[in-house]
């Protein structure tokens, strides 16, 4: 049922992304980042602008406790502090420009600006109840708002989803507080709705513990029908399984104010995953909105691009995405003035737009760039003026930090892969750096150009620091993640080591100094490469990684996590347990004689403990000393506690200025 899928979509990533620690520093000469300072999460979310652009809003949390903050932005002062009580406060919205909407722990409430007049709008208690005890559960919703209503301001649409999964679309009247139920999820077994920019629900979502499809509605009989796309004449079913996820696939991007308009992307037909605007009513693609010669426009998920749209011209306003380099594309005339004006006068910035005022005249904008986490502010497009609102993390602007290179590298069969390389701010003056390789986890996601933590964490103690986007990795093109399949201990470890190889020759790189460190897959491929590759790093670190094959197959099977074992099933090319066998680091131990470290989370429900507990047996029973286990109590499989992560960078850096003696 939809929960289990939900879990199974979480184990689908099942060596998740957190590229890791490496790397000791040589009396470096420049000043060194505290981690705790570079992995400081930001208190303040939620930006947003009023319709008639007078103020800006932002949500701030204290303690336990969230505010929310409203600024007169043309006076630049404060004007009111709305302390909430309670943390868990989401997607706060304005109502109308003095009334505020917003969500907590399942429930919709609304309030003025100036504090007064809070109301709860929609509780967590459905609107028909069960007596039955056994299944009282399904007395309660989890809400959201779907639309604020432009055609009437008294309405608000609302997603309710029972804990069964099913959702339910509720109109509801702010002023009377009435409720009339217009969709039943239960009843055409949905599980999510999708409204237009009208707030018409268009497409439903069903779920299953396989994957999931997208629906639309029979004009005849009302029912929720699976959605063909057409493309070339040949009409392919809208949905994704484990198995489609690494083949050729259509992934839904966003709806349009025409509810016949639907934005999705494929890579069908092409390497390159395009976006495109399909008109469902009529089965046809109207045009083709982006395309990227090296890059997908958006990830298998569909998180990587941001579709922003213009509602003063009720048309995409621009298209946000991930390329080499992020990328911002305008099509209406207000957006493409707005790209062309911060372009020249901000250029040193990455300008994302966060929100507008219904007249396209202020923007919040997050600038930020590799070596700065930026600021919020406010653009003023006729005055072609700037308000900061606020800085992030304002200590760590006061560091210097290193600039991140987008450099293309090449394997010995030709393959360019796409990699980011940061030098150690004194990288100028004579000698030799260290080098640390940071492959990222997955192994089907990819490394960004951004301002990453532990690049600079390393870089700012004397060493260059590399990512790749070996083969496996997701954003650049079907054949790039095709090639990965069935190579997770030999492809994406091959293409790991070209990439050193070629930064060796091409920098002023220590090649004695040369180490690796990952999470998750990051830390497979650093436990492959010390026994594949013995020669080339000196050291390895490896965080919360899987070292049996076979028995994490088996548990995803057990457990009945279908999509999830479809996915890995087919990543692995489709072959048995032999071939788990074969590619697990736990049968490779008496390979691996370089110096090793390895942290795991007592609570890791991705890679359990035991496979790190395992792996150290295997150490213990080869005589092998070389390996040193450590378990990170507390923690689960991220590893994101910045003190704890804080503990882990300073143990691994010790640990390769040690071993570099």
């Amino acid at each position: 049922m939809p929960l289990k899928f939900t879990r199974a979509i979480y184990i689908f990533y099942l060596f998740l992304i957190l590229p890791g620690p490496t790397v000791f520093s040589q009396d470096s000469k420049v000043e060194t980042v505290a981690p705790e300072l570079l992995f400081k999460e930001s208190t303040q979310s939620n930006f947003r602008i009023s319709p008639n652009g007078n103020y800006f809003l932002e949500v701030i949390e204290e303690g336990y406790e969230s505010v929310i903050i409203v600024i007169d932005i043309d006076a630049y002062k404060l004007k009111n502090r709305i302390p909430l009580g309670v943390t868990g406060i989401q997607n706060v919205s304005w109502l109308t420009d003095n009334r505020l909407i917003y969500e907590r722990l399942g429930e919709v409430l609304a309030i003025d600006i100036d504090g007064t007049n809070k109301v709860k709008l929609i509780d967590r208690k459905a609107e028909k109840k069960v007596k039955n005890y056994y299944k009282y559960y399904r007395n309660y919703r989890i809400n959201s708002v779907m639309s604020l209503d432009e055609s009437n301001e008294d309405e608000i649409i609302v997603e309710a989803k029972d804990l069964e999964g099913y959702a339910y679309v509720k109109k509801v009247n702010v002023f009377t507080g009435e409720k009339e139920t217009i969709l039943d999820g239960r009843k055409y077994k949905v599980n999510n709705w999708i409204a237009d920019k009208n707030g018409k629900v268009v497409i439903g979502v069903k779920y299953t513990d396989k994957g999931w499809k997208y629906c639309k509605q029979n004009e005849e009989t009302g029912d929720w029908v699976p959605i063909f796309v057409n493309l070339d004449g040949k009409f392919h079913p809208f949905e994704s399984d484990g198995e489609s996820m690494l083949k050729e696939q259509l992934i839904f991007v966003d709806t349009d104010y025409d509810p016949d308009i639907i934005y999705i992307a494929s890579n069908i037909g092409t390497d390159k995953r395009e976006l495109l605007k399909y008109n469902m009513r009529k089965q046809y693609v109207v045009e083709k909105i982006l395309s990227d010669t090296n890059c997908d426009v958006v990830d298998d998920q569909g998180f990587t691009l941001r579709m922003l749209f213009d509602g003063k011209k009720r048309q995409l306003g621009a298209v946000r995405y991930e390329g080499i380099l992020p990328e911002f594309h305008a099509f209406s005339e207000d957006y493409m003035d707005l790209q062309q004006k911060l372009g020249v006068k901000y250029n040193t910035y990455v300008n994302d737009v966060i929100d507008v005022d219904k007249d396209n005249r202020k923007f919040v904008i997050h600038q930020w760039s590799d070596i700065s986490s930026g600021n919020i502010g406010i653009y003023d497009r006729e005055k072609d003026s700037y308000a900061v609102m606020f800085h992030f993390n304002e200590e760590l602007n006061e560091h210097t930090l290193s600039k991140t290179r987008t450099l293309a590298t090449t394997t010995p069969d030709g393959s360019r892969l796409t990699t980011y390389l940061n030098l150690p701010l004194d990288y100028d003056d004579a000698g030799q750096f260290p080098l640390v390789v940071i492959p990222h986890g997955g192994p089907w996601v990819r490394d960004y150009w951004e301002l990453d933590g532990f690049s600079q964490f390393f870089a700012s103690r004397g060493y260059a620091v590399l990512r790749v986007n070996y083969r496996g990795s997701t954003g650049f093109g079907k054949k790039h993640l095709q090639d990965g399949i069935e190579g997770l201990n030999t492809t994406m470890i091959d293409d790991i080591v070209a990439a050193t190889n070629e930064v060796k020759a091409t920098f002023k790189i220590n090649p004695d100094h040369v180490f690796i460190f990952g999470h998750s897959y990051g830390g497979y491929a650093t436990y492959m490469a010390l026994a594949r590759y013995p020669d080339l790093y000196r050291a390895g670190v490896a965080l919360a990684a899987p070292t049996d094959v076979r028995d994490l197959m088996k548990k995803q099977k057990k457990e009945g996590m279908h999509f999830s074992y479809e996915f890995w099933k087919h990543a692995l090319g489709n072959n048995g347990p032999s071939y788990y066998d074969e590619i697990s680091p736990i049968n490779h131990v008496e390979k691996i004689n370089s110096p090793l470290l390895v942290f795991h989370g007592k609570f890791d429900k991705i890679i359990p403990i035991e496979q790190a507990v395992e792996m150290e047996k295997q150490f213990k029973k080869s005589g092998k000393k070389n390996g040193t286990f450590r378990t990170i109590e507390f923690l689960g499989h991220s590893l994101r506690d910045s003190n704890s992560l804080g503990y882990i960078l300073k143990e691994a850096h010790e640990f390769f200025q040690e071993k570099s003696n």
